[in-house]
């Protein structure tokens, strides 16, 4: 599988399950999704291939423009993930550090087992867990890795 197979199948697919939920992948020049509320709170969810195109993980996170010096500029594609390893969509979890790998090799072998896996987990975990998240005051303790320090004032 190529890149732009990928983002092709991502934006269908993600698609599908997020757009009902307020994400968009609009403005991305690959397949990041993301929905804001309000100019303060934007949920990201992002797919994002392995090397070879054989697998993904799907980063889950919030962020706001009062975390980047540069969020417009960045925005939605290459933002860090607010929550650092912590925000990886995983079976286990739902979101934590454990980093799920899904199978991409084949455009059979990535809708199988987003149908499967991914898009269930999407829906009782990534969209939940972002829902609980309104204001920059609620994503502030979720915060990890360099991002932790806007938690402490």
């Amino acid at each position: 599988m190529k890149s732009r197979e990928f983002d092709r199948i991502a934006r269908e697919v993600f698609g599908n399950v997020l757009a009902p939920h307020g994400f968009s992948c609009a403005d991305s020049k690959r397949c990041t999704f993301v929905r804001t509320h309000g100019d303060d709170v934007f949920h990201v969810i992002m797919p994002d291939p392995g090397t070879r195109f054989t697998w993904y993980d799907v980063s889950v996170f919030p962020t706001s423009p009062r975390l980047h010096l540069d969020f417009h500029d960045r925005f939605p594609d290459d933002l860090g993930n607010t929550l650092d390893v912590w925000g990886k969509l995983n079976e286990r979890t739902g979101i934590g550090m454990d980093q799920a790998r899904f199978n991409c090799k084949t455009e059979d072998n990535f809708r199988s087992r987003f149908d499967k896996t991914v898009a269930p987990l999407l829906v009782s975990a990534a969209i939940p867990f972002l829902d609980t998240i309104h204001t920059y005051d609620d994503l502030l303790p979720h915060l990890r890795g360099p991002f932790a320090a806007y938690n402490r004032g």
